[in-house]
């Protein structure tokens, strides 16, 4: 209830959290975004995160990254934890673009992640977060397998588009990044997948979904308006020019 209250107060809302324990808990970070129409003087306006956005652009950090997590997995959590420790600040105030540009190239080219799609509900969140957590430590006590990154979430309002994952209303993105090139990378990718797609989740249409080829019923359940974007894509494109592979492997181009 007052988690949701504050989603909707901000117009915007996500948070990320460490999915290995430490000391007997998982650190989150929150952040909030909200629009202002009469800007602060510059030196008012805060900046952002200096290290988190130069680490961010340096190929050489992010490699490292991953050689740490392979040669020495076990740091894996605390350098989860002193990361997210420094991308933190208090505020940050400037124009759109400026505010919202995600920034780290260098992480961005090394980085995958798949992310899914849940209806806005706290029970839901809270029963997804603890199977991803418990995911996180099987694959730890098994197979030694670290996962290297923070877990984001991020709210959405209502679209109207027939194929948005958020049409049906308000919608909640749970996201599983990983760095290309660390151990075992795949297999726990695949994982996530196949763990949140039986809890309600679907994909990200332009994120790693690789479960969903096989599961276009799951792709007639979540899209009630899915036959009228068929209808309108082919009004549109009669002839086909503009179908693609990945709508045909999705079962969306007939």
């Amino acid at each position: 209830g007052r988690f949701m209250q504050m989603v909707r107060s901000n117009d915007f809302l996500s948070w990320r959290i460490n999915p290995h324990e430490i000391k007997g808990d998982h650190l989150v970070s929150i952040i909030l975004q909200n629009r202002e129409y009469d800007p602060p003087p510059r030196w008012k306006r805060g900046m952002r995160n200096f290290i988190a956005t130069i680490g961010g652009n340096l190929e050489f950090i992010v490699e490292g990254t991953i050689r740490v997590a392979n040669f020495k997995p076990n740091l894996t959590p605390k350098k989860i934890q002193t990361a997210m420790s420094l991308m933190k600040y208090r505020r940050h105030k400037d124009r759109s673009y400026r505010v919202l540009f995600q920034g780290g190239a260098a992480a961005l080219r090394y980085g995958i992640s798949s992310e899914f799609a849940f209806k806005a509900d706290m029970n839901k969140l809270i029963e997804v977060t603890e199977e991803i957590i418990k995911q996180t430590k099987f694959y730890v006590a098994y197979a030694n397998l670290y996962h290297p990154s923070y877990i984001p979430l991020r709210f959405t309002q209502q679209s109207k588009a027939y194929l948005s994952t958020a049409n049906a209303g308000e919608t909640m993105y749970i996201d599983v990044p990983t760095l290309y090139g660390v151990l075992g990378y795949a297999d726990m990718m695949e994982a996530y997948q196949e763990k949140l797609l039986p809890m309600g989740g679907f994909p990200h249409w332009a994120k790693l979904n690789s479960v969903l080829y096989a599961r276009h019923d799951a792709i007639e359940a979540w899209f009630p308006n899915l036959q009228k974007w068929k209808d309108v894509r082919k009004m549109m494109d009669p002839e086909g020019t503009f179908l693609n592979d990945f709508l045909m492997k999705m079962g969306l181009g007939n």
